[in-house]
Order: structure tokens, then sequence, then C-alpha cells
């Protein structure tokens, strides 16, 4: 029935499994939920906000998480629209805004003047009693009104824009800022805008997601940034994440900027004391007024493999030994024959492969016959068999067979 209401008149809904575990989830969730304000499961994470000019902190967003028994630490898209269905989101928010300005007040003690914004909610900003309950937490925790913002969606404000001109003023009035959020997301009139005692518009991530990627984000993120010049109040850019949104945003004359780029919400003392003395890396400003780059990951060095030392293979020389029985005879000097005119000394004194000289007989030379193997053939064709035999052993690294 509840969701069918939601979609408007003469609708119906049909029912599932599937509703009925989100009804009964949804119905634990709210019995969790009226518990945990009572036993302090509820903590609040802060988010900075970084002067986009000079990279500096100057301030921080108060975000509320669960700290659920069971479920550990629940985000706030979990239970704040149950809190607001169910009434429980007065009392959080009331919670929200001392424990905030408390914080505020811990820093300003310290030395650190940031800002603190708290976001109020519809139900909230409707609240009669809204003016009181800030002024009550001014003077309780002594913080200076000048240092706390409070935002505002676009969609609350048009909610019901006449008692939103009502309210924004009474909170005006103590001293406070006021900002709209996620600019853009709703149905602003001008003319209402005018009216409206606010000092800072806050793009919403969408936008700032497509900057400089898609040609419509990138225009309305321009008209939003020129539309708060033009108005004198400040443009704030929230769901920076990248380097090249940045210097897009940088381009345009954006002044304040969150989002991961700059740090995740995190509890209180993750920031220490002098959370103003911090400058973000990333919103740095470069030497020659260009927007700095991520560097790039170093990449990881290799690990050593542990080589065994390589074993020198060391190769003596051999040496030819040449038999008794075996050794060549030197041939008498005839003149004729191969034409080398008898220079047997020259042709015998070689060099081995280490630089050595040793005697090798001459290839021209044959070998010395034994008396049994009967006369020398007298023609010149012995000879030359004999020599081409001596060759054909000597290229093959062994003497030839007598």
């Amino acid at each position: 029935m509840y969701k069918a209401k939601e979609q408007g008149r003469a609708r119906s809904a049909t029912y599932d499994s599937g509703t009925h575990d989100r009804a009964v989830r949804h119905l634990r969730t709210g019995n969790d939920l009226h518990r945990a304000l009572e036993r302090g499961e509820l903590c609040l994470h802060y988010q900075p906000i970084v002067r986009l000019d000079t990279g500096r902190i100057s301030g921080f967003e108060a975000l509320v998480r669960w700290q659920h028994p069971q479920r550990g630490l629940v985000g706030p898209a979990e239970f704040v629209q149950l809190a607001e269905e169910t009434g429980l989101v007065v009392p959080i928010g009331k919670w929200v805004l001392l424990e905030a300005c408390r914080q505020a007040a811990h820093w300003h003690e310290r030395g650190a003047m940031v800002t603190m914004s708290i976001n109020l909610s519809p139900r909230q900003l409707a609240e009669p009693s809204l003016p009181d309950d800030l002024a009550r937490v001014l003077n309780e925790t002594r913080v200076h009104p000048d240092a706390i913002w409070l935002e505002i969606t676009e969609s609350t404000l048009m909610s019901d824009a006449e008692g939103a001109v009502l309210a924004l003023e009474a909170l005006r009035a103590l001293g406070v800022h006021l900002s709209v959020d996620d600019f853009g997301t709703g149905y602003s009139s001008m003319s209402y805008l005018k009216r409206f005692p606010v000092e800072a518009l806050k793009v919403d991530r969408t936008f700032v997601d497509g900057i400089g990627r898609e040609p419509e984000d990138t225009a309305i993120c321009t008209a939003v940034v020129s539309l708060a010049q033009a108005l004198g109040v400040k443009s704030v850019a929230e769901g920076v994440e990248t380097p090249e949104q940045l210097a897009q945003l940088r381009t345009l004359g954006c002044d304040l900027g969150q989002g991961y780029l700059f740090g995740r919400p995190e509890p209180a003392e993750i920031h220490g004391d002098r959370p103003d003395q911090t400058v973000c890396r990333a919103a740095a400003p470069h030497p020659n007024g260009a927007a700095p780059v991520r560097p790039p990951a170093r990449p990881e060095a290799a690990p050593r493999i542990a080589r065994e030392p390589v074993p020198i293979l060391v190769i003596e020389p051999k040496r030819i030994m040449v038999p008794a029985n075996r050794a060549w005879a030197k041939p008498p000097d005839t003149g004729h024959g191969n034409g080398h005119n008898g220079d047997d000394a020259h042709n015998a004194q070689r060099s081995d492969s280490n630089g050595r000289r040793r005697h090798r007989p001459s290839n021209d030379a044959p070998p010395a016959r034994s008396p049994a193997a009967g006369p020398r053939n007298g023609g010149t064709r012995a000879p030359r068999r004999a020599a081409a035999e001596s060759r054909r052993s000597d290229e093959r690294g062994r003497l030839p067979d007598a």
C-alpha cells in the first residue's frame, strides 16, 4: 500500500517475497535506530573542505555514521531516510548539531580556526524550535557563530519556499551562515533564490563527475559557478575525485572543494589538533600555475633472484704426441715435385691454437718407406698421391697410416 501511494494516486503495486524481506529489514532497522541514540552508537566523521587556490583545509562537513553492534559501520544512506520517515531525524539532528559544534570549539581552542558545515533535514527546518535549539547549542559550546555553516538541500527549500525564507532569516539572525546543498538537482526559482539569505552554492557531485568530459555537466558547472560569482556568494564543488576535475574547477574560478581527492570522511582524531595547517598534496598550487597532476604509481621492484656462480670451463691445450715409429722422414731436396723449391723448414714450423710453435711435417714430404716395401716408384704419380693422402689425413687431425 505504501509503495503504491509513493507512486501517486490511483496506483497499484505487486507484493512479492522481496517486498516482504525489505519490509522486515526496514522494521528491524527502525527498532535498532530507536535505541542507537540511547546507546551511543552514533558517531560523526568529518570530511575536509579545501580552498582550491591554496590547497589548505578551511573547514569540515560533519557526517553522521551508525556503529551498529552486528552490522558494523552503517552509512547514512541506509538509515537517514528511515529516520526522516519515523521522525527520529529531529532528535538525531539535535545530537549532530551539538557534537559538531563541540568539535569545532575544540579545534578553535587549539588555534585552528576552521569552519563546520552541518546538514539540516527538511523535517528539522520545519521545526519551529530550531532557532532556539541552535541558540542553546551555541551558548553551551561557546563556539563562534561565524564558524558554523548550515546546509539545506535545494529541494527542501523549494518544497515550502515561503516558510523556508522565514526559517532561514531566523537562523541567519543568530550569526551562522547558510548554503544551498546539491544545487542544480532541484527546481530553484531565481526570484526565491535572491530572497534566500544564503551565502554559498554547492555544486552537486553528479555534475562535477562529468566536468571536462561531458559537455552538459561542464556547462552546468560553469553556470552554477558563474551564478555564484554574480550573486556574490561562494561556490563549493562536491565529489572532487581526480586532478582533471580540480583543474577544470580552478579554471572556472570555483572557491572551495571537497571529495575523495582531498580526503575521506574520518573521525576527528585522525585530523589532529591543527588541521588548518594541513595542505592537501593533490590541491597544492603548482609553481607555474598549472594544476598538479597525480604522480604515477611507482612500480614495485622485481625481487632479486640469487644466482649461483657460473663455473668456468678451462680447456687445457691438447698436445699431439707423434710415435717414434711414425715420425716423418725429411726427404732429400730434389728441387722438383710441388714447386716449393724445397723450403721444408718454412712449412714444418707452424703455430698451434695456443700460439706455441710445434714441429709438423711438410705436406709435401712423403712418409719414409721401409726397405720391405720395395723400390720407390720412379714416376711422379706416387709422390702426388702420397701428398694428397697426407693433406686429407692432416685435415682429419690424425696421422696417415704408414
